[in-house]
This record gives structure tokens, sequence and C-alpha cells, in this order.
């Protein structure tokens, strides 16, 4: 929706993006980089303290703003003037609609329809000229970061003028955190304009998930930083400083490795030849032209029915077990198994089965609702472990972990937290279970064959 059907923002449709937006609240505004990252032509805000200390403020902070007041946006005759005005620079053109700067106090509904009414209407029709921005190639956000109460708001008779000046809604997108403010929208804008809104809102995702969905649609953010899963293909931005403090676990990001540097010949031949299996061989085996990573045949097993089993589980933290013989790959399609499910869970590798157990599971269950503002969260934890040397200590860390949950109050009908124990057997005896699958030394023909072209 926001990209205009393209599947990145560095080729989106749309080539400018105009945000109209309300009262903000200061928990918001680390949420709200994506702001800054799509550089809008135009905001107008309709908080009348957004100067002072409200996203304008914030946003000052990281990118060039031209504030103005829409009086100065009336239309009068000639291309040049309209040009001079809006001046199509880098700067964003941040337009207060109600009060907010010097000598200009906010109006409540009725005098502001009667005072300043006129004036926005002026500023979305200069907005919506072909000869300002590129006929049907921008996009206005309505971003909703507070309720919208009043029949006759001033967000709605805003959102009705683009609505007629657009000729639909197509080129709106309306964003808010909640279903109340989506709600009391949905039932405004029907009743003031007869049509349903629905289709052109998001509303289930936190800012946070907007945020981080957004800044992932582009290369170069993919490239510097990481993301976190959280349903629905949608992304939270994992900052630095909190990975930094979630150091017994290695984290497996939704990018992992774009945007590195490493030699892929050297990697694959050093894999292939019996070296240590690392994140690095699965990323290669999927760029177009390579030869696909040899997927085990237990692979789908685990994914198509093992764990959709566990995670029905009403159990906070489960178990599986991945038994198998030194030297067969246990540890390899372990690795496989998190690669394949990054995008879906929050996946992390134990860095040490020497780890203190109460850091590991409070870290576990950080993991779990980081960027959650709910006790419900959205998608669970699978957390590899391995050279454990007894399954007393893996109970253990399960203990651990359901009782950190429990003290969080981590509200859920399902499995939260996977535990992938790969543990090695010197028998070739272990009988698989609902919850134990184990791995041999013979690789079935198709293996054989899938490992031989790869070497």
């Amino acid at each position: 929706m926001i990209t205009g059907n393209s599947e990145s923002l560095d080729k989106s449709h749309f080539e400018h993006y105009v945000i109209v937006t309300n009262k903000s609240h200061p928990s918001q505004f680390e949420s709200m980089r994506f702001l800054v990252e799509l550089n809008p032509t135009a905001v107008l805000d309709f908080d009348p303290e957004s100067t002072k200390h409200g996203l304008q403020c914030h946003f000052s902070q990281q990118s060039t703003v031209s504030v103005h007041l829409p009086a100065q946006y009336k239309i009068t005759e000639g291309v040049e003037d309209i040009a001079n005005k809006l001046k199509l620079t880098r700067n964003t053109n941040w337009i207060c609609c109600n009060g907010g700067v010097e000598n200009e106090m906010p109006s409540d509904i009725d005098q502001w329809l009667m005072d300043k009414g006129a004036s926005i209407r002026d500023v979305i029709s200069f907005l919506c000229r072909k000869d300002v921005l590129p006929n049907k190639r921008f996009l206005v956000i309505f971003l909703l970061l507070s309720t919208v109460s009043e029949k006759m708001d001033p967000l709605v008779e805003t959102f009705r003028t683009f609505w007629q000046e657009l000729r639909g809604t197509d080129q709106i997108l309306c964003l808010c955190d909640n279903e109340n403010t989506f709600n009391s929208w949905r039932d405004l804008i029907e009743s003031r304009c007869g049509i349903d809104i629905s289709g052109r809102c998001i509303y289930e995702l936190s800012f946070a998930e907007v945020n981080g969905t957004v800044l992932s649609l582009w290369s170069k953010n993919r490239r510097s930083s990481r993301f976190l899963p959280c349903g629905g293909g949608s992304k939270v931005l994992l900052r630095k400083e909190d990975e930094q403090s979630l150091n017994t676990l290695e984290i497996l990001c939704v990018n992992q490795c774009e945007g590195g540097n490493e030699d892929k010949i050297v990697i694959e031949e050093n894999f292939y030849k019996g070296g240590k299996v690392s994140w690095w061989n699965f990323y290669f085996s999927e760029q177009p032209g390579s030869m696909p990573f040899i997927k085990r045949d237990k692979l789908d097993y685990i994914m198509n029915t093992v764990i959709p089993d566990l995670c029905s589980l009403r159990k906070a933290c489960v178990l599986l077990n991945l038994m198998h013989v030194p030297g067969c790959g246990g540890t390899t399609l372990a690795m496989h198994t998190l690669w394949a499910h990054r995008d879906r869970f929050r996946c992390a590798v134990l860095r040490s089965s020497n780890a203190n157990f109460t850091d590991a599971a409070h870290q576990v269950v950080k993991l779990l609702m980081y960027d959650h503002n709910e006790q419900v969260p959205t998608v669970p934890v699978l957390l590899m472990i391995d050279d454990f040397d007894d399954m007393e200590k893996v109970f253990d860390l399960q203990q651990f972990i359901e009782k950190e949950c429990g003290q969080k109050k981590i509200q859920s009908k399902s499995a939260q937290v996977i535990l992938l124990n790969c543990m090695r057997s010197e028998s070739s005896e272990v009988p698989e279970s609902t919850d134990t699958v184990f791995i041999g030394k013979n690789l079935s023909e198709k293996e054989h064959r899938m490992f031989e072209e790869n070497l």
C-alpha cells in the first residue's frame, strides 16, 4: 500500500508523500523514524503544540523543515508562482493547520471551519494540481496519533477534501495503532463521506511495527540495520543497544547477512569439504544463480508437522529434541530449521550451554516481548541450544523460561518459546516421538545426490 504495489521503496510507484497528522505523544516519537526516511513533501499538522514539543519539533531534529501557515498556499495564476510557493526541494514543508506558531492561536471546531477551513482547502487544491505534484504519483498518509472523536473534526474535513480532489481513495492510506482509533475514524468517514475506508487503513500493527516494516522496504536499511519479525510480514527494528543487552543469545534476524561482503566461494568450499556451517551458507544458497542448500529429508517434517504441533500446545515453553549421531549434520539441520523460520519466529542460538539460566531466560522473554505494547506476543521464539551434556540441564532451562513467562504475566493460548535441543547421541536406536527427531549417519539417495552435486 505504501509503495503502490512494488516490493520495495527503492522503486516505489509514489514519488512524493503527503502526511496529515494530529495530536502526538512523546512515547510515539521513537517509532516515527520512517517519516524522516519517507522525506514527505508536505505535512499537514493539526497538533497546536507540534512546533514546541510535538512531532514537528522531533522531526526537525533529524531533517530540514520549512514551517508554513495554510494561508500562504492560496492559489494564484502562474506555474512559476506555484513552484516558488512549494519549493520542491529536499525540505519538508510543515504546514501548521490549527495554530502552533507565533501569533496563531488554535481554534475550536466551529471557529476553525469559519477561520481556517478555507485555507486548508486551498492547501489541498494546491497540492493536488498536476503541475505541483505528479498526477497519481503521490500518496496521502493520514497518520492518526490520537483518536479523532468529533464528527466535524478538522481531520475529517481534510480527508473529505482530499477524497474529492483525488476522486477516490486509491492515493490515501490511513495509519493508526489500535482498533478504537480505527473504529472511530471509520465511522466518522462513513458518516461524512458515505464510504467504507477500511480497505485503506492499517490498524492492527503498532507504530513500532509500522516503523520497522517501512524502514525494511529500503535496501540501504536492510544492509545497515537488523529487523525482527512480528507476524504477517511486519517487522520491528532491532536497536543495536538492545541486541547488545541480549548477550547470552546470538540473534538470527530476518535480513541476516544482507549487506555483508563475505567471499562466497571460500565459504561454500569450506563447508562442502567438511567445515562448520554458517548463516552465510544459507544466505548464499538463496541468491540468484546459486545451487540450493541441501535440504535434509527431516526438515520438511520438522517444519510442517513437528513445530506446528508444538506451537498448538498451551504451554509457555515447549521442547523439540533433535538427536543426532556425531558428524552426521545434526547442528546443520538445526541451524537450517532456524534459517527457514527467521521471518516467522524470533530465532536465536544460546551462545553457551554454561550460561546463567536466570539471565538466559530473562533475555529469551525480552526477545519474545521486544517492542510489544501489550502482554500478548505475536510470534514465538525459536531458541536453538547445542552441546548440552544431559537432559536435566535442558529441563532446567525450560523451567526457568516458563517461570519468567509467568512472572511477566504473558498471555497466550499457544507455545511462546520452542527450545530446539540439538543433542548428540552415541546410539542409533533413539525412538522418534512427537517431540523427538533422530538424524543418523546414512544419507537418503536424494540427499546423497544433492551433496555430490554441490561438492
